[in-house]
């Protein structure tokens, strides 16, 4: 029996990438302020604040590539106005983000641009609608023309390869892709220190805080680590919810890390001896939360504490709200 092939429409995939957008924004802010409150507490270079503040660098990149993949699809336009002509389509970088604030033109087979035609502005995405009124759009339809997008300051950056083709009632996608260095390169040419005609004034330098002493890690330092999965009550996997790990403490929690369960519902998270250890303890006490991209919490075992746990403890985790 041949298998039915199951597709997604435009409107199902972004939901699905909005969806995953916000777990991976939760992600992010997670791992980038528990890598500032680890470089507050044991300096900047703890090898455990630098290991989040890697995973805050990753979970961003990948929420870049979400980004960009969400631009992507150049949804159809239509006339809206009879006898009307429309050319329509996003202009992207080379990192295929769109590039915004780009004034998009039609040129004729000489250079000249058609101004009668109108312009517009890309926008935050990347994408313009030229709706060339039915008065021009009857001059114009039939003769080749070079779509143009330029800088503010009037510079080409962009000229399409191909000809457009105006055609009365109807609209035709026309998208390009350009290269950043050459859309900014103002921002990244050298900026040079203007002379200064007056001294400056002074500022007194605040006094640093006064930490207390603490004794420096060892590199040498045994390292700790949790692995488990995370399943439904039915038994299935629970994909792309956020683990984080405590260890308890008399006065509070700490969190010890955090991480995205991945298809299969596991998850992993490493720690070193100095994250709990507040003198003298054998092992962490440790407890488990699981939360939903928008901070639900889907399971608290803050009352069912794994005493003195190994160096590489195992917890899973069965959800009761799935």
């Amino acid at each position: 029996m041949a298998k039915r092939k199951q597709t997604l429409n435009h409107s199902d995939m972004t939901d699905a990438l909005d969806s995953l957008k916000a777990v991976q924004q939760t992600g992010q802010m997670l791992f980038q302020r528990e890598a500032e409150r680890l470089a507050r507490k044991h300096g900047p270079d703890d090898p455990r604040a630098r290991q989040m503040a890697e995973r805050a660098a990753g979970a961003l990149e990948t929420l870049n590539l979400i980004n960009a993949r969400r631009e992507l699809k150049v949804e159809e336009v239509k006339p809206e106005t009879k006898d009307e002509a429309v050319v329509y389509g996003r202009i992207a970088g080379d990192d295929l983000r769109g590039v915004s604030d780009l004034e998009i033109t039609l040129e004729d087979a000489t250079g000249r641009v058609m101004r009668a035609a109108g312009a517009v502005k890309t926008d935050a995405a990347g994408r313009f609608v030229l709706r060339v009124p039915p008065a021009v759009a009857e001059k114009l339809a039939g003769k080749p023309h070079v779509l143009t997008a330029r800088k503010p300051n009037g510079e080409v950056v962009f000229r399409s390869s191909t000809s457009v083709n105006l055609e009365i009632n109807k609209a035709v996608e026309a998208s390009g892709k350009v290269r950043l260095s050459e859309v900014f390169r103002e921002r990244t040419a050298p900026r040079t220190k203007p002379p200064q005609t007056t001294p400056p004034a002074e500022v007194p330098t605040p006094e640093p805080p006064v930490e207390k002493p603490r004794k420096p890690p060892t590199e040498d330092a045994p390292r700790y680590s949790v692995r488990g999965t995370v399943a439904t009550a039915r038994g299935k996997p629970a994909a792309g919810v956020l683990v984080r790990i405590y260890s308890q403490d008399i006065r509070h929690d700490d969190l010890l890390g955090a991480a995205l369960t991945n298809a299969d519902g596991a998850y992993a998270i490493a720690f070193r001896r100095h994250d709990f250890d507040a003198g003298g303890e054998k092992g962490a006490d440790l407890h488990v939360l699981v939360v939903t991209a928008d901070e639900q919490v889907l399971h608290s075992a803050a009352s069912k504490l794994a005493f003195n746990a190994e160096q590489e403890a195992e917890l899973s985790v069965v959800l009761e709200k799935q």
